[in-house]
């Protein structure tokens, strides 16, 4: 399957209403931002490949039958094997000398050893072709495991261009990009390369570098499973004809690392991608991330008052939380079910991810869908892992990871079908919650109710004595004890608590009774 991105050629349908400046603005707005997303420059490898340095991570292939290739892995799904013809004791330096123009041919002593469609030969040593492959395979799990995307690709046909009609220096860029991994059994066995269940794209990057700088349309993959290589490398020689020294390489064939991650982002962000009656830019949170109001009016006031109690607006059947949380994670999570926007903001530790997880399972609860997304697969994870934990699993649609593929997510949503609904809770579990809320939610009001005639709590009271303790002066009445008892730092303490509790005598009337 094929994964084209159509890009706007800013034709305008005579018959469309004409625009209002607002919608004209939200479009130049969001033109940018996606802009933004799109790597241009030659030091991306979707647009210049430095393909004759052995420096790089790159493993270039020179049997590069690329249709045959090309077929084993997609239409035959089929494993390729790596072999390498390199010096033992060279240094891995003689594919640097490979032109990109030729094909290379290299005489071997034992026929067998034949070129065949399911190798990948190399000019590398084996401990050369061993060592880039160890590589590309320790990074490329890691970008998966951190970002959750695959940058493992084969790229299959180059594009050989110049910047300029005086520039001397080629360029290569790929062209068709097969999503890949590398499989081995065990630490010390041989790599082989795999196809992945995931969608081939058109390189939008050299598609948008050549329409800007050379007014040169990239034809798209085709969205059949039944093209072919020939064919699209056709089309694309036709495209760049009116550049002379240009030319499709087809023979060129290399596994290296290449970034697609913002590519779904830049494609979403299409607003001729959404469907009639939900554009992206009719949508009111879009627009004012776009385009701030400049008048903002008075702030929506809070979901609970500053001075009132969690308690007296919810009830335990409210709150369908599924992970421990104290009073600010409640009331951030109620006002997301409120249907109100905000920004929860904390460092590390402060349970952010325990918040998240709670509005998920209320969310679904209420009947609602919630698409959650991160940076980061780690906060993915931790969110799943709390979910899984919690008995919710199945409502969870894990596309995040290496379960992401077709029959990964189908796996899933038969786990999901096929699951039991969950026992109701027994209505007097909620009563017995609810008069221990209320026994301790009255304790907490009693100790914290100032006493007349005093004008101070209990709570407080228990606060002064604490200090004394502290300071080894165990005093349970506010006699003042003798000087010469206690050290200068005691007395210190003594005076300073004393006085706070006198203060506070004087402000509701009692006389003070102490110096």
């Amino acid at each position: 399957m094929t994964q084209n991105f159509q890009t706007n050629d800013g034709l305008s349908d005579a018959s469309a209403p004409p625009e209002s400046s607002f919608s004209k603005k939200l479009k130049t707005h969001l033109s940018r931002t996606r802009d933004r997303l799109v790597d241009r420059n030659l030091r991306n490898k979707l647009i210049s490949t430095n393909l004759k340095s052995s420096r790089t991570k790159n493993v270039r292939f020179f049997n590069s039958a690329t249709e045959t290739i090309f077929s084993t892995l997609l239409l035959e799904k089929k494993e390729l094997a790596f072999v390498a013809y390199g010096d033992p004791e060279g240094t891995d330096d003689a594919d640097a000398d490979i032109d990109a123009d030729a094909q290379i041919s290299i005489e071997v002593e034992d026929p067998d050893q034949a070129f065949n469609a399911n190798e990948l030969a190399t000019k590398l040593s084996k401990e050369g072709l061993k060592k880039k492959l160890r590589a590309l395979y320790y990074e490329a799990r890691e970008v998966e495991e951190e970002q959750g995307v695959n940058v493992l690709y084969l790229a299959v046909g180059f594009l050989k261009w110049y910047e300029g009609d005086a520039s001397e220096t080629e360029r290569f860029a790929p062209l068709v990009l097969l999503p890949v991994e590398l499989l081995r059994s065990g630490a010390q066995d041989v790599f082989k390369l795999k196809l992945r269940e995931d969608d081939l794209f058109t390189n939008i990057s050299l598609k948008l570098w050549l329409r800007e700088q050379n007014s040169i349309d990239l034809p798209d993959i085709p969205d059949d499973e039944a093209w072919s290589l020939g064919a699209y490398f056709a089309k694309v020689q036709e495209a760049i004809k009116g550049e002379s020294r240009w030319q499709v390489v087809q023979g060129e064939c290399v596994l290296g690392l290449f970034s697609f991650n913002k590519f779904m982002l830049w494609r979403d962000l299409d607003p001729d991608n959404w469907p009639l009656g939900h554009g992206l830019l009719d949508h009111p949170v879009i627009q004012q991330l776009l385009i701030p109001p400049t008048d903002l009016g008075e702030a929506e006031p809070p979901l609970i008052p500053a001075a009132a109690s969690i308690d007296d607006h919810f009830t335990p059947q409210d709150l369908c939380y599924v992970v421990d949380a104290d009073s600010s994670q409640t009331e951030a999570i109620q006002t997301v079910l409120a249907g109100k926007n905000l920004v929860i903001q904390g460092p590390p530790g402060t349970g952010k991810s325990q918040t998240i997880t709670n509005i998920i399972a209320a969310a679904v609860k209420q009947g609602k869908r919630v698409l959650f997304v991160a940076e980061k697969m780690a906060a993915l994870n931790v969110v799943h892992d709390r979910l899984s934990a919690a008995g919710l699993k199945v409502v969870a649609l894990e596309l995040h990871s290496r379960r992401a593929t077709k029959s990964g997510v189908l796996q899933q949503l038969r786990e999901s079908v096929d699951s039991q609904a969950y026992p109701a809770v027994a209505e007097r579990a909620f009563r017995a919650l609810v008069e221990s809320q209320d026994f301790l939610n009255l304790h907490a009001k009693r100790v914290n109710v100032p006493r007349e005639p005093w004008g101070f709590s209990a709570f407080e009271m228990i606060g002064e004595i604490s200090k004394l303790q502290r300071s080894e002066l165990n005093l349970f009445n506010f006699a003042v004890p003798k000087a010469s008892s206690y050290t200068k730092e005691q007395l210190s303490v003594l005076t300073t608590s004393l006085k706070n509790l006198s203060d506070r005598l004087v402000i509701s009337g009692v006389p003070s009774t102490h110096p």
